[in-house]
Formats: C-alpha cells, sequence, structure tokens
C-alpha cells in the first residue's frame, strides 16, 4: 500500500526554508510525490538541476507535468538492489548538494537496514531508512531536509540508527509541527537538517582535514560525465573512460566517447574508481598522450612521469588496507578529491 500523505505547500516552503547552504546546483527528492517541495525549490535554486525520485509512477507523471525539466526514477529506495540498477540514482552518489525527503511512515513495524558491504544490520522506523540510504547521495558539503515522524528521531527504535547518523553527520531538529500537518492524519512531525561533520583537530597541535590535503603534490582531476548522457546527442571525438574499462589486463579503450564539457586527461597519470566495488585493479596507470574523458566514476592523478605513476600505483596496491579507509557509504561505497588529496599528502614513492 502507497503512502499518499503528500506534502502541504505551507510545509514544503518551511522545508526550503530551512535550508542554510549558500549554494544548491545539484537538488534532489527521492520520496517526491507529486513534487510540492521541489517545486518550491526551483523558485529558490533557478539555476539548479533537479532530480525525483517516487515508486508511484503516477505521481512522478504529475510531477513531471508540473516540473517539465526535472529528471525522474521510479526505483524502490529502500532496495539496495533497486538502487543499483537505476542509472539516474548511481550517477547521483555523493553529488546532491541538497537532498528533500518526506518518506512514507504510515507503516506499521520496523525495516532493517544494510549497511553497505560489511552488512552491518540495523533495525529502525521505515522512515528513518529512507534517510540513511539517502546519505550516499549527500555531497560534502551538502544538506538533507527531512519531514519526520516524531518517533524516528525521539523513539526507542531509532536509537541505534540515530547513534550511527551522528557518528559521521550532524543532525538538528529545525522545528516540530503541530499534529494536523496532513489531513486526516494524526502524526507528530519534525523538520530535521543533516550534514556532514565538519573536521576539526582533536588537539591543537593536529592539522586540519583540509591542511593536509592542501600538501598533496598531485593534480586531481574527478571525471565529470554522467553515463546517463552518454550518446544522448552531444558527442565528441575524445574516448570516453568509465569504470568499466579498468580491467584485469589494464584500460581498455572501447567505443564510449565523451561529450562537449567532458573533464579529460592525458598521461601519465593513475586512474581509481571513485564510487562502486573498490577493487585493486581498477588501480591503473595510463602512460599515453592520447586525450581521455573522464567518466564521473573516475578520479584521475596526474604524475610527472610514467616512473612516477607506475611506482604510485604499486604503492596504493601494496598499501590496499589503508587505501581503502578512504572509501566508505551506506550502500555504494565512494571517495572524495580531498579524501584522495589526504591519502596522497602522505605518500612518499
Amino acid at each position: 500500500m502507497l503512502d499518499k500523505y503528500y506534502t502541504p505547500v505551507s510545509i514544503a516552503r518551511a522545508m526550503t526554508e530551512a535550508v542554510t547552504i549558500s549554494d544548491a546546483k545539484i537538488v534532489a527528492d527521492f520520496t517526491s510525490g507529486n513534487g510540492a517541495i521541489l517545486i518550491e525549490a526551483q523558485d529558490l535554486w533557478p539555476d539548479s538541476s533537479l532530480f525525483a525520485n517516487d515508486i508511484c509512477e503516477k505521481a512522478l507523471s504529475e510531477l513531471q507535468k508540473n516540473i517539465p525539466q526535472c529528471t525522474v526514477a521510479a526505483c524502490d529506495f529502500l532496495s539496495i538492489e533497486s538502487r543499483k540498477t537505476s542509472k539516474l540514482l548511481r550517477g547521483l552518489v555523493s553529488e546532491c548538494d541538497l537532498i528533500f525527503l518526506n518518506p512514507p511512515y504510515s507503516y506499521r513495524g520496523e525495516f532493517t537496514y544494510i549497511i553497505g558491504e560489511d552488512s552491518r544490520k540495523i533495525t529502525c522506523p521505515r522512515a528513518l531508512a529512507f534517510v540513511l540510504a539517502s546519505l550516499d547521495y549527500l555531497s560534502v558539503s551538502g544538506q538533507l531536509i527531512g519531514l519526520l515522524p516524531n518517533g524516528a528521531i525521539f523513539g526507542d527504535r531509532s536509537q541505534v540508527a540515530i547513534d550511527y547518523i551522528k557518528e559521521s553527520y550532524d543532525l538538528n531538529v529545525i522545528s516540530e509541527l503541530q499534529e494536523n500537518t496532513f489531513n486526516d492524519c494524526s502524526a507528530k512531525t519534525v523538520i530535521v537538517s543533516i550534514k556532514h561533520k565538519v573536521p576539526t583537530s582533536k588537539r591543537s597541535s593536529e592539522e586540519s582535514f583540509e591542511n593536509i590535503a592542501s600538501r598533496c603534490k598531485y593534480d586531481v582531476i574527478r571525471g565529470n560525465t554522467s553515463m546517463n548522457t552518454v550518446g544522448n546527442g552531444d558527442v565528441s571525438k575524445i574516448p570516453l573512460l568509465h569504470s568499466t574499462n579498468l580491467t584485469e589486463v589494464g584500460v581498455q579503450v572501447n567505443g564510449l566517447r565523451g561529450t562537449s564539457i567532458s573533464r579529460t586527461i592525458t598521461g601519465p597519470a593513475v586512474l581509481v574508481q571513485r564510487v562502486g566495488r573498490v577493487k585493486e585493479h581498477k588501480v591503473a596507470a595510463i602512460y599515453q598522450k592520447t586525450e581521455l574523458a573522464l567518466s564521473d566514476c573516475i578520479i584521475a592523478i596526474k604524475t610527472e612521469s610514467n616512473n612516477e605513476a607506475k611506482l604510485l600505483e604499486k604503492f596504493i596496491r601494496n598499501d590496499w588496507k589503508g587505501f581503502l579507509r578512504i572509501y566508505n557509504g551506506t550502500c555504494a561505497k565512494y571517495t572524495t578529491v580531498s579524501r584522495l588529496k589526504k591519502y596522497l599528502s602522505q605518500v612518499v614513492l
């Protein structure tokens, strides 16, 4: 049974007013319903790219009539497999500057959420499981604004999940709403804000994350070509590398082509995965001077020489457990340019 308590306009406005970040290039609602929150969001961030997901295709059709420029997906958001098979969602991992959520919470009972590849299980109210799943898509400087039932934040059944969130994020209750928020529903609800914790030194002698990363001597380039856009008309002559091109026998260039705005790289460099199931053979040195476009699933580390690229590839593979620590995420593991720069700043070849 689908939960049809869509967000009232007044509450959608209150949620957008709770936003404190200064810029939002990518705005998403993973429980969008008919798009009431995104309608408010487009007025405040007219230049942003809007993305919506909902399991109800009828609701998405209504949303697209109201917001034609919004890109949509009909995914079962609490299903890891469903999210993995969604091209739209795969391209949004750690990319969303602003996420809105009014998840369905009229279901009885609890939901068991599995955290990433380590298969850690957290049992919590279903509404909170939507929050856990959404955190994989939040950018480092992004903000999640959620409308949740009181019990999802303050209830005993939520404590393990809340503690898990607070390990890496700042969670704040913005406002507590009256019981008559929704017609024909007496649920008590709250608006919450979630952001990544800002790294701080535990001791005055410790350097900040940013200071350590700034010592990185390498030029680190994150690919920006979404595989959703490949072959949609804007095609360049530059070969495109995706994570699937990083094979056990080296980097294999195929018929994929980048777009006119693709970030590119030439050798020598070392390519690593940004997101996904991280494997040793997907740390790969390239030496050729041919210009290559990068998908948004790849990060390139530019080196001064072929020998340095070869040594860096070997170093990372030999330090595999240490390298894996820069990847995290409750579903798909991912890393960021900042984390990679911090790691590289401590590399001695």
